[in-house]
């Protein structure tokens, strides 16, 4: 009986803990969804060339600060900071999927192989890889960089 005892004890505990890490991902979830419309709502077109400036240094810098944190917030974030940028590659090649984007997107701020690694919770081979397959899509050759040709990219 008191091995019965013991086994429920473990297994209420095993169903506590992952309640309460459902209840941490229903938590984030509803960040994320209270960002998003942050954000949709908070955009407004600037009066002046010098305000819009302004604005968009600080959104970058915003930008930086998500793309350390969370990759999920940050590509929302990114497409509505650059929101050309997905069309413009689309149009190079339809068949470039959602985390190479995500990765164009780390590029386009100019960030290392590493960093983006680190990230978006990858190995540095991971991303090297995905960084081949992108610059095969975008037909680039071997004498295009492409860091310079995705920050040049709208």
């Amino acid at each position: 009986m008191d091995s019965l005892n013991t086994t429920f004890g473990f297994n209420f505990f095993l169903i506590c803990i992952d309640l309460i890490a459902y209840k941490i991902l229903c938590s984030k979830k509803e960040q994320l969804y209270l960002k998003i419309i942050e954000i949709s709502t908070s955009k407004t077109t600037p009066q002046n060339s010098k305000s819009n400036s302004k604005s968009n240094i600080s959104n970058l810098i915003e930008l930086k600060k998500i793309a350390e944190t969370s990759p999920n917030l940050f590509y929302i974030e990114f497409l509505l900071v650059f929101p050309n940028f997905v069309n413009e590659i689309n149009k190079l090649n339809k068949s470039i999927n959602t985390n190479e984007i995500l990765v164009c997107a780390y590029i386009k701020l100019n960030y290392s192989t590493k960093e983006i690694a680190r990230y978006t919770k990858s190995s540095v081979r991971a991303i090297e890889s995905k960084k081949f397959r992108i610059r095969k899509k975008l037909k680039l050759t071997s004498n295009d960089n492409l860091n310079d040709f995705l920050i040049h990219l709208e």
